[in-house]
Order: C-alpha cells, then structure tokens, then sequence
C-alpha cells in the first residue's frame, strides 16, 4: 500500500485559514503538517517585521526552529507551502530544505509584496513563488493564483428597512481608505457605513505618521 502524499504547512494562526488549508488538504487525500513562522503577536514583534525584519526574524526564530527540529521522518514530506512568511528568516528556510531534503517548498504571498519587507530574498530559496497580486506577478514573474475561499453558511437574506445601501467594518490596511473613498465619490447619493481600526495604538499612530490621508 502506498503512503498518502505528506504537506508541511508554514502559515499564521490568522482567522482559522490554517485550519481550512489542512481541511482541504485531508480531503484531498494529503496528510498536512501545520507549523507556525511567527514568533509572537505582540505589536512592538508585528513593528519590528516591518521596520526591523531581518534582525526581527533573526531574534524570534528559536521557537520555529524548534518546531522543525520535531516533525517527524522529514525525509517522507513531499511538499512544504509557506504561506506570507514574514516571521521566517532566510538562514530556517534553508535549514528546512536541507533538512526536507526529498521535498519541493513553495511560497504563497497573501498580501502586497511591499508589505512584507524582504520577501524577496526569501521567495529566492524557495522552488516555486505564487502570488494573490496580479502586479506583483507581472512585475518578478511569479505565479498568479487569487485567494482561496471557504464555505460559510448564509445568512438570512434581509429585504426590508435596510439602513444602509452598503457597509464596511475592517481593519485599516494598505490602501482600503482609497478605495472605500472611491465609493462614497462614485455614488453619493446611496447610504454607507464605514467602521475602519488599527490593531493597536502604535499601529495608528505609524500609520497616521507615514500616510495622513488614511486618518
């Protein structure tokens, strides 16, 4: 009998994708590994990735290290997939490949390759690079592949005494102020509500410091 196809798992514990990621990796008959990159959560650890991140990967690596020094037979995984990567330095990547010697490592960018300081460097080591940005793909010839989805049960349709025409609550990200912006301009004569946050005080305060426009 042949063994099942083995998945190493490299991503952050952000809203459960991990979780949907192993779902349907299972389904598809794929026994899947999940470990976590990042070394913490915290916003001075989130900064540090941003303003700091080689030294920042470097500093924090030790728990990510530890975690691939237990997988178990690394020689039988056939595939690992990274996703973003911003908490893995370029030294684990290729301790992991020389480690998982047998098997092929592809990257998967979520977010804005501008966002990631460094990326590039680690998308370098890797065998494949994939990206949910059609610019980012155009401009250093990685693999397009939009975001995944997941089932979620519907909820009721609501037809009557509607406040609202459209709605927004969400994190203030990238350029979301723009487009959002876009939208009340494009059509002023239709109901809106917006509610954008920032992680955490410091997050606000950067934000409003490198893009005023945003707040």
């Amino acid at each position: 009998m042949s063994r099942r196809s083995r998945l190493l798992l490299i991503c952050p514990r952000f809203f459960g994708y991990h979780e949907a990621i192993l779902s349907a990796a299972e389904r598809l008959g794929i026994e899947a590994t999940w470990i976590e990159d990042r070394g913490g959560w915290s916003w001075p650890y989130k900064i540090g990735l941003k303003v700091l991140p080689t030294l920042t990967r470097n500093m924090t690596q030790q728990p990510a290290l530890d975690r691939i020094e237990a997988l178990e037979k690394p020689q039988e995984i056939d595939h690992v997939l990274i996703v973003k990567g911003d908490g893995l330095s370029v030294a684990t990547l290729q301790l992991l490949k020389s480690r998982l010697s047998n098997a092929k490592i592809s990257l998967y960018l979520w977010d804005n390759a501008k966002n990631i300081p460094g990326i590039e460097r680690l998308a370098a080591v890797c065998d494949r690079v994939l990206t949910f940005d059609p610019g980012d793909s155009h401009k250093s010839g990685w693999s397009f592949l939009p975001l995944f989805s997941r089932f979620s049960p519907r909820a009721p349709q609501l037809t009557e005494n509607l406040p609202y025409d459209w709605s927004f609550i969400g994190s203030l990200h990238s350029d979301r102020h723009l487009v959002l912006r876009g939208l009340v301009k494009a059509n002023p004569q239709l109901k809106y509500f917006v509610h954008c946050y920032s992680q955490n005080v410091m997050a606000g305060f950067l934000r409003s410091y490198r893009d005023p426009a945003a707040v």
